[in-house]
């Protein structure tokens, strides 16, 4: 108490902190791997590419849709062609050359093939390299060769079609007729000659 009687308001102690300095900042996280930047990107990429494929395929399909659906595939018909000489075993030699003219005749009627003539090919008859290069040479579409056997009172007739611009064989086919029937073979594999170079469509009439 103090000597003239009157509380003195306390003295408060003033705690004084100790300077601890700035906070600490959290430990830096370590910088990323280079396999962990690879997938991040490889992910990236999956993605994107997907993406692509999936907005393409979608454009694809509706470019079909709407203008190439309707769209047919030109078709050419006819065409330059090469009658190489047949091949006559025997000695029937004028049978096969009847049979060779009259099919040569019907196939230079038909307006939409353009028969090279003799000249071109009889001498091309010994050649001994293959259809293909032959007509690449010729410079035509279709080549034609063939082969007449006779036996006895029928003779095998052997016909093939090269198709030069495509490079195959479009068929090879072996008939045995009667001699006496062998112009009405003549028709049926002059047919099928129209039919397979597109002049005419299966079944049409001659």
């Amino acid at each position: 108490m103090p000597e003239d009687g009157q509380e003195h308001p306390s003295k408060h102690k003033i705690a004084v902190l100790e300077d601890e300095g700035p906070p600490e900042a959290p430990p830096a996280e370590p910088p990323p791997s280079l396999a962990s930047n690879l997938g991040r990107y490889l992910v990236r990429l999956v993605i994107g590419g997907g993406l692509f494929a999936l907005v393409f395929g979608a454009g694809m399909c509706a470019g079909w849709f709407f203008f190439w659906r309707d769209v047919e595939p030109e078709v050419v018909r006819g065409g330059s062609i090469a009658v190489l000489p047949f091949v006559i075993q025997g000695e029937d030699e004028a049978l096969g050359a009847d049979f060779v003219d009259q099919f040569r005749a019907a196939l230079d009627d038909e307006p939409l093939l353009d028969l090279l003539p003799r000249e071109t090919t009889d001498p091309l008859g010994d050649d001994e390299r293959g259809l293909q290069d032959i007509g690449e040479e010729l410079g035509v579409r279709w080549m034609v060769q063939g082969e007449l056997r006779p036996r006895a009172d029928k003779v095998a007739v052997t016909v093939r079609l090269v198709d030069i611009e495509q490079g195959g064989l479009v068929f090879s086919e072996t008939t045995t007729t009667a001699v006496d029937e062998l112009a009405t073979l003549d028709d049926v594999v002059t047919d099928k000659i129209l039919v397979a170079t597109r002049c005419r469509e299966p079944g049409d009439e001659p």
